[in-house]
């Protein structure tokens, strides 16, 4: 019998021992005993927390709607961040590193480096589609009326699919052109703008950095497709902010003094973001500077599908070492400088308040006071010396134009009048967008005083002059 059952011959005295004794079979006992003693204590449990709480994360810029998921440095992992909690508590000896690694994946949503949806959201829908409709043509008969109904669906995805791929080819094929156009003529340019990722100062390799906020430091980067150079327009977050009268303050600052004078075609590849290239602002610019200050006779803008908008200014943001150790502005403005050789250095400009204008503010005396088409949908918007008053814009890549107004005949006049030209060439800008530093907020501004103690002392009088949020 006991070999029949697997169990020993001291099992079975056991029970005919027990059954002697007390009448009852005796009680499997494991698993109930006691642990109480040697579990850690919610206080620990509620340090742990509140230590992974304290990283500075920043959430997903492009998937913001999708996910609550939050990005720590990628520098950062969870064996450096438990060797840091050991640091701030070192006589507490109950947290392990797998007591650590369990709280950070049970209780957060987080990841390390940048997130890499960035992708584009009607390719990633389709993918997702399809996968479901091949998984449906598996699990079906092949006679069956089901998979007739899967095969068409299948047929007309890939169709539409293939179809918004070739929208967005559109944009690098139009890109490509006018750059071969501008290389073989003189008064044809081609750029691209964007702003790049956001640096930080100070950047130091102290732990402390990773508990504390930084100040940022902009870049907003043109970039010359005819000849490859480029121009990085940079200043900390207490010059400026990234709105639309900062980036047309940066992008006159291009046309009027790094533009070749020979130029009277200009073509702008840029994203689609509203809050700082496709809005009002920056079309009521453009149709200034052709049809009032006349420096060009067109200027063309082209929009890219969404999540397809690599550009070239990605690629020279990729050559700048974000982890350099940089305590003042100056020092990223040096590194920048220095880390391309060919086809020429980076060139950089160091933006201050005086460059930066209110340009909302002084378009709105004269033209219509709000956009008279849609720009959500607008793929391309042309600006032509022999329309004074018109814009002319589409929908698609390759669809017919549209004439709207942007000015009427009375505030043209008024508005030629109100600009002044003089003999070199310049002409009256309108009024500085703020005469101030903009002021740091108070959390940010405090964690700025306790990592200056660790940069050098011309970063500290740096830091120490910073005007504070009241």
């Amino acid at each position: 019998m006991c070999s029949m059952h697997g169990i020993s011959g001291k099992r079975l005295q056991n029970i005919q021992k027990a059954l002697k004794d007390t009448g009852k079979a005796p009680t499997d006992n494991r698993g109930k005993y006691d642990h109480k003693h040697c579990r850690t204590s919610e206080d620990t449990k509620q340090s742990v927390i509140d230590h992974i709480k304290s990283f500075k994360s920043r959430s997903s810029h492009y998937s913001l709607s999708k996910s609550k998921k939050v990005y720590l440095p990628d520098t950062l992992n969870i064996k450096k961040m438990h060797a840091m909690y050991k640091e701030l508590r070192p006589n507490d000896k109950s947290v392990s590193y797998e007591y650590y690694r369990i709280i950070f994946e049970t209780n957060f949503n987080i990841s390390f480096g940048f997130p890499r949806s960035d992708t584009c959201s009607t390719c990633d829908k389709y993918q997702a589609e399809l996968k479901v409709l091949n998984m449906e043509l598996q699990n079906t008969p092949n006679v069956s009326v089901e998979n007739t109904a899967t095969h068409e669906k299948l047929r007309k995805l890939k169709i539409e699919h293939e179809l918004h791929l070739r929208k967005a080819d559109m944009f690098y094929n139009k890109k490509r052109k006018a750059k071969k156009i501008a290389m073989q003529s003189v008064e044809e340019e081609c750029i691209a703008m964007d702003f790049q990722k956001n640096l930080s100062l100070p950047n130091l390799s102290t732990n402390d950095v990773y508990y504390r906020r930084q100040l940022s430091f902009y870049l907003f980067n043109i970039h010359s497709l005819s000849s490859g150079g480029a121009v990085f327009y940079s200043y900390p977050q207490t010059e400026g902010k990234k709105g639309a009268d900062e980036v047309i303050s940066m992008l006159n600052h291009y046309i009027f003094t790094k533009l070749d004078p020979k130029v009277k075609h200009l073509h702008i590849f840029c994203d689609s973001c509203s809050g700082q290239n496709k809005n009002y602002t920056l079309i009521r610019f453009c149709h200034y500077v052709v049809n009032v200050l006349q420096k060009l006779d067109t200027i063309k803008v082209v929009f890219p599908i969404r999540g397809h908008s690599f550009l070239e200014c990605d690629r020279n943001m990729g050559l700048i070492n974000q982890k350099y150790a940089a305590e003042l502005p100056e020092d990223w403005v040096e590194l920048i400088r220095n880390c391309r050789v060919k086809p020429s250095p980076f060139e950089v400009v160091e933006a201050d308040l005086p460059l930066f204008r209110k340009w909302t503010e002084f378009y709105s005396k004269f033209y219509t006071n709000k956009c008279p088409f849609a720009t959500r949908p607008v793929r391309e918007i042309r600006y032509l010396k022999q329309h004074s008053r018109l814009v002319e814009h589409r929908a698609s890549y390759t669809g017919y134009w549209q004439l709207s107004p942007l000015i009427s005949k009375q505030n043209l006049r008024m508005l030629n009048l109100e600009v002044h030209h003089y003999d070199d060439g310049s002409f009256d800008l309108p009024p500085q967008s703020r005469s101030d530093l903009v002021p740091v907020p108070k959390p940010k501004y405090d964690d700025l005083q306790h990592l200056k103690q660790f940069c050098g002392p011309k970063a500290r009088e740096f830091y120490g002059r910073l005007p504070q949020e009241h």
